[in-house]
C-alpha cells in the first residue's frame, strides 16, 4: 500500500507542500568552518498553487539556492523560479516533454477545449505513455489469470493514479473517471466504457481508425511551444543552469529591395476546389506501383549479398564509409595533382635566365 509520503500519489505530493521543510544552508567557503546549521522554509508562493503543482506531477523539494524547487515524481525532471502566471503542466512540457505524467496531464488540461487537437489516443507514443505511469508497481502484474494487466489498461485509455488507501486507482484523461478495487475477471475496456460511454477516448480512437485507414496511427509530437506565453523569466533545469528563452527569428523585410520585373507567368485562380489525395492508395495503384517496384528491383540488383542484409542503419552507415573512402581518394589524387604542378612550376622558374 503506498503511504502517504510516497510521491506517486496526489495526496503525497500534495503534503510536501503543506509541511515546513528543513534545508541545509551552503557550506561556508572556509573548510575550518562546520556547515550551518538547516533552516526551516515554507512553500513560498501562493501561485501557481500546490494543488496544481501536484496534479502536474511535482512535489516540493528545496534547496539551498533554490527555495522553491519542484521534482517531477515520474521523469525527475526540477523547476525553479516560478512566477504566478505559470501553468505548471505546461511548464512541465517544455522542460520534459516526453514525461508520461506529463503528457497524460496536458490531455486531462485540454479535454474541455472545442479547439483543441488531440493525437490518436492508440497511437504508439500515447500507448507508451499510459503504460509508463504505471513504472512496474500495478499490484496484480505477476498474478496469474488477471485480466486487468498494465498493457489492457493502458490499451482502454487507463493510467496509474494510486492513492494511499486504493493502490490500485487508475483514471482516464479524457473523462476524469477514476476506478479502483480491480477484479480478477474485470475487462479494462468494458468496465470503462460501462461507466463512461460518452468517454472522448472512444470517440477519438473510432475517429482516428477511420481517418487513419491502412496507414500506421502518428506518433505522439508534444511541442515546446506549450510553454507559458507572458513568462520573461528563466527556468532553472536539474543542473541549476538558467534555460533561457529562445529568441524570435526576424522574418520581416523591405519589400522595395524585391525585384520589380513581374513575372511572364500567367496568375489565374484555380476553378476547381481542392480534393485530399490518399499519397499511399496513388502509390499502390498501376502503372506507378510497377514502376516503383522496378526502380526498387534495379536497386536491389546492384546491392551485393552483405548490403540486401544489413538493415536501413547499416546500409546508410556503409554508404557514408563508402563516400568518404571515394572523397578521400579523390582528395589524395587532387593533392598529387597539385604537388606535380607545382614541381612543374618550380623546374620552369629554375629553367629561366635572369637578365
Amino acid at each position: 500500500m503506498a503511504g502517504p509520503g510516497d510521491m506517486t500519489t496526489l495526496i503525497g505530493r500534495l503534503a510536501s507542500f503543506e509541511s515546513a521543510q528543513q534545508v541545509p544552508k551552503r557550506r561556508s567557503s572556509s573548510t575550518r568552518k562546520k556547515a550551518a546549521a538547516a533552516s526551516t522554509v515554507t512553500w513560498p508562493h501562493s501561485s501557481p498553487a500546490p494543488e496544481e503543482l501536484a496534479h502536474a506531477g511535482f512535489y516540493w523539494k528545496p534547496l539551498p539556492d533554490c527555495l522553491d524547487n519542484v521534482r517531477c515524481f515520474q521523469c525527475d525532471a526540477n523547476i525553479d523560479g516560478w512566477e504566478s502566471t505559470d501553468n505548471p503542466t505546461d511548464e512541465h512540457l517544455a522542460l520534459s516533454p516526453h514525461c508520461a505524467w506529463a503528457i497524460i496531464q496536458g490531455i486531462r488540461m485540454r479535454i474541455d477545449n472545442a479547439d483543441r487537437v488531440e493525437d490518436d489516443p492508440m497511437s504508439e507514443a500515447m500507448l507508451e505513455a499510459r503504460i509508463a505511469t504505471f513504472g512496474g508497481r500495478w499490484p496484480y502484474e505477476k498474478k496469474k489469470a488477471w485480466k486487468p494487466k498494465t498493457k489492457k489498461l493502458a490499451q482502454a485509455g487507463w493510467f496509474y493514479d494510486p492513492s494511499p488507501t486504493d493502490p490500485d486507482g487508475t483514471s482516464c484523461a479524457y473523462c476524469s473517471l477514476s476506478l479502483d478495487g480491480w477484479e480478477q475477471k474485470d475487462d479494462p475496456a468494458e468496465e470503462h466504457k460501462r461507466r463512461s460511454p460518452d468517454c472522448p477516448f472512444f470517440a477519438m480512437t473510432e475517429q482516428k481508425k477511420t481517418k487513419a485507414g491502412p496507414s500506421k496511427a502518428k506518433k505522439l509530437s508534444t511541442a515546446s511551444s506549450r510553454a507559458s506565453p507572458t513568462r520573461a523569466g528563466t527556468k532553472r533545469t536539474r543542473d541549476g543552469t538558467p534555460k533561457e528563452p529562445t529568441p524570435e527569428l526576424d522574418l520581416s523585410f523591405n519589400i522595395d529591395e524585391l525585384d520589380g520585373q513581374s513575372s511572364d507567368i500567367m496568375c489565374t485562380t484555380p476553378q476547381l476546389s481542392w480534393t485530399a489525395i490518399d499519397v499511399e492508395n496513388i502509390m499502390l495503384m498501376e502503372p506507378i506501383k510497377s514502376r516503383f517496384e522496378n526502380v526498387v528491383g534495379d536497386i536491389r540488383n546492384h546491392l551485393t549479398a552483405a548490403e540486401k542484409a544489413m538493415t536501413v542503419a547499416e546500409f546508410v552507415e556503409h554508404t557514408a564509409e563508402i563516400a568518404e573512402k571515394r572523397f578521400l581518394e579523390q582528395a589524395e589524387k587532387a593533392i598529387l595533382a597539385f604537388e606535380a604542378e607545382g614541381l612543374r612550376a618550380i623546374r620552369v622558374l629554375e629553367g629561366l635566365k635572369v637578365v
